[in-house]
């Protein structure tokens, strides 16, 4: 990957929906205008180092991880190492991305959930749709007005537009393989 490559504005809009934050959110706590935020995601501003830190510190990466380019891929394999982990340990929600390369029609994400953890506050949409298949644990997921309590082995597939939520329901990990179109990170 050449430098002319790299997109901050993608990768920093990707770190945000996957700490499931708004603009807003990411511009109050970072101290800078909700303009400078969407500028920035789109490329149409170039921050600076001091708003950089800001940002990362917000969304609880180094200010590298805004930076770090992946290496090019020279194969279809993906291997265990090569996946990029995101998340915040103190959310008790940890997602592995397992197609790393960014350049795919779907995403396929291992999730792991620690007792207790929730995604957010609030429900998510997002383009696209989501089939997620329960490895370990009990999962409740909340679909619109409809709560569902998955158990291993059992499967969902749902439109991401549709507001969505998920708890782990038990008191051990739950573990979660997703599969997402478009690719949301």
């Amino acid at each position: 990957m050449d430098a002319s490559d790299f997109d901050l504005g993608v990768r920093i809009r990707s770190i945000r929906k996957l700490k499931k934050m708004t603009i807003k959110e990411v511009a109050a706590q970072a101290g800078v205008t909700i303009g400078l935020i969407s500028q920035i995601e789109r490329n149409l501003a170039n921050p600076s180092v001091k708003s950089l830190r800001k940002i990362a510190e917000v969304l609880g990466v180094p200010i590298a991880t805004l930076f770090s380019q992946q290496p090019q891929r020279t194969g279809p394999v993906v291997r265990k190492e090569e996946w990029k982990v995101l998340g915040s340990p103190e959310t008790g929600v940890t997602y592995n991305l397992l197609t790393p390369d960014f350049n795919r029609a779907i995403e396929l994400v291992y999730g792991v959930y620690e007792p207790g953890a929730v995604t957010g506050e609030f429900l998510f949409v997002h383009a696209g749709e989501e089939c997620c298949h329960i490895l370990e644990g009990e999962m409740k997921l909340t679909l619109g007005e409809t709560t569902y309590l998955l158990s291993e082995g059992d499967t969902i597939s749902f439109k991401a537009m549709t507001p969505h939520k998920i708890e782990n329901a038990g008191n051990t990990l739950l573990r979660a393989l997703w599969a997402i179109t478009p690719p949301p990170f």
